[in-house]
This record gives C-alpha cells, structure tokens and sequence, in this order.
C-alpha cells in the first residue's frame, strides 16, 4: 500500500470521465467504420452487377475490402457495449461512494447527537441528585422545627413546597396546586416553592413570637412518630381436618371449616404442628379433599397409628352420619404475631411460636 491512500470519490470520478472519453472516442471511430463498410459493401455489389465477374482482381480486392471494414465496424461495436457496460459499473461504484458518503455524514451527525442527549441527561441526573439531597435536607429541617398546628405539620409544609418544586421543574408535566389557582383571574397566585413556604414560615414566625410574648408555652416542636414498620404476612394453602379457628390481626376471632383454605403463614404452622392441617400434596390433604367432596357433612378424623384420614365411624343406628368435630382454637394471635414480628424488625424480640 503507498503511503497515500487514493481517496474513493475522486478515483470513481476519474474512472468514469476516462471511460467515457474512451466510449465517445470508439463511437466516433464506429461512425467512420460503419461508414467505410457500407461503402465497401456497395462497390462489391456494383462490380458483381456492372463487370459479369470479369475482372477477379477487383473482386478479390473489393471482398477483401469488405470483409475488414465489416470486421473493423464489429470489433468497435464490441468494443463500444463493452465500454458502455463500464461505464455503468462506474456510475454504480460513484452512486455506492455517494450513498457511503452520505450515511457516514448522517451516521456522524445522529451520533454527535446522541452525544450532546446523553451530555443533558448526565446533567439533568446530577441536578436530580441535587435537588433530591436538598429535598431530603429540607425535609428533616421541616420535620424538626415545623408543628403539627396550625399549618397542618411537616408533612403538609414539605408537600406543598414539593407541589411547587415538580412544577419549576417540570412545569409542562406538573401545575401548581388548584388551591393556588384564581378563578376571577384565571391565574395561579403561587407558581414557586418560596412563595407556598411564605404564609407557613409567617405562621411559625408568628408562633416563635406568641411564645416570646407569653401567648403560648414555651416548648418546641414534637417530632411526629414514625409510621410502624411493616410487616408482610406471608399466605399459604391448609387442608384442614375439622373446623378449626385463630385470632386476626385485629384480634377478631376468624374460623374455618374443614377443607381447603388459604391463611396466614403462622396460622398454617400452628395446624401443623397440631396436626389439624395438611399441605397440599400430601396423602392426607388429598383424602380430606375427596372426602368431603363425596360426604361434606360427614365428620373426619385421623388415625394416628396409620397416618390416614378417615370418616368417623356411623352413629349407633347405623344410618346418621357423624357430623364434623368441634371447632379446635389454634391458640394464635395474628394481632400479636404481627407486633411481635415489628419489635423483631426493629430490633426486639423473637416472634412467638
């Protein structure tokens, strides 16, 4: 390879001017062949019509005259298609250059593009970043020097300020609060987080000074309790033996009958372990299922020895199927389960069997 690279769109360009030139030269040269060789064709016909073949020296000279100019007017013939398919091939090698061009501008354009899109993103995140560390800032200061009276507590400060920072933010996508809007002008009154924080922080400049004056008592704001800890209750499927019943998270009493049912975590372990309940899959849920579907008032026990689920055995008579066995409390508190496990979560006790 030389040390300069031949640049693709000026070696199209020249390829195609040089074969064109040439094409044009052939053509030209074709015009005078064809011409010569109609010329020939006619004194060989007018010496076989006007001289009886008499003189054979003109003959032979006038067919052999003919004979080359028709060979000339072919090979230039060819040689003029050969060209004109060359010259295509070059047009197409320039349009492709051309195009090849063209999308690499274009590909360069859409990625300069991207560029300066992921150039604004990064500065949106870190003015995101930004605003959410001083949103958070915000907060705790609200949350430590805002009461709950008379401007409705922290929570209220902190959401109408924040109503009014999403719409500075992204005013086409948030609008200030409706309590802000005028309807006799058809305008909002408070459009910026400083002018919603203004009648708030008026107020509790007003009771900062009703404290100093002796109008109000002399503390500072009480914190607000923090929200209780959540706590997720896992469900599962019980096929129960007979009626059974347990304490819900509100203390309420709940029951269930015999069959499948689906309660609380704790619940199913605690019917388990009284061997009240069965999971599903097991030889003794899947005979309490067909069970009770055949006979759904007929009582049902377990052997012990076997490990089976059975009917209880007919009455004395011999007719009256025996009806489902007592209720059985599980002896378990969902309410109390469900603090239990919050102190855990907190970092208290262990949650009660």
């Amino acid at each position: 390879m030389g040390m300069f690279s031949r640049d693709p769109m000026k070696a199209a360009q020249a390829d195609l001017v040089s074969l064109t030139a040439r094409h044009e030269g052939v053509l030209r040269r074709l015009a005078d062949a064809a011409t010569k060789a109609d010329e020939a064709a006619a004194e060989q016909r007018r010496l076989l019509i006007e001289t009886d073949g008499a003189d054979a020296v003109a003959l032979k000279k006038a067919g052999d005259t003919c004979r080359k100019t028709a060979d000339d007017r072919a090979a230039l013939e060819d040689a003029a298609r050969v060209l004109a398919e060359m010259i295509a091939e070059a047009q197409a090698r320039l349009q492709t250059e051309r195009d090849r061009i063209e999308r690499s501008r274009i590909a360069d354009e859409r990625l300069a593009h991207v560029a300066r899109i992921e150039a604004a993103v990064a500065k949106v995140d870190t003015a995101s970043r930004a605003l959410a560390e001083a949103h958070r800032a915000m907060a705790a200061t609200v949350e430590a020097g805002v009461d709950p009276d008379p401007i409705g507590g922290p929570s209220a400060f902190v959401g109408q300020v924040t109503a009014l920072v999403l719409h500075v933010a992204l005013p086409r996508a948030y609008t200030p609060p409706l309590t802000y809007f005028d309807t006799a002008t058809g305008q909002f009154t408070v459009t910026t987080p400083s002018e919603a924080a203004a009648p708030m922080l008026a107020a509790l400049r007003q009771r900062a000074e009703d404290i100093r004056g002796g109008a109000l008592a002399a503390t500072m704001p009480v914190p607000a309790l923090a929200p209780p800890v959540p706590v997720l209750v896992p469900e599962e499927v019980v096929f129960f033996l007979q009626p059974a019943g347990f304490r819900g998270n509100m203390n309420q009493w709940c029951e269930v009958e015999a069959g499948g049912w689906m309660v609380p975590a704790p619940v199913a372990a605690r019917a388990f372990a009284m061997k009240v309940g069965f999971r599903p899959g097991t030889a003794q849920a899947t005979a309490i299922s067909r069970l009770l579907t055949e006979a759904p008032g007929h009582g049902l026990e377990l052997n012990e020895d076997a490990g089976e689920v059975r009917r209880i055995p007919i009455s004395r008579n011999g007719k009256d199927p025996q009806p489902a066995r007592e209720r059985v409390d599980l002896q378990i508190s969902m309410h109390d389960w469900i603090a239990a496990e919050r102190a855990r979560l907190v970092g208290g006790s262990a949650v009660p069997a």
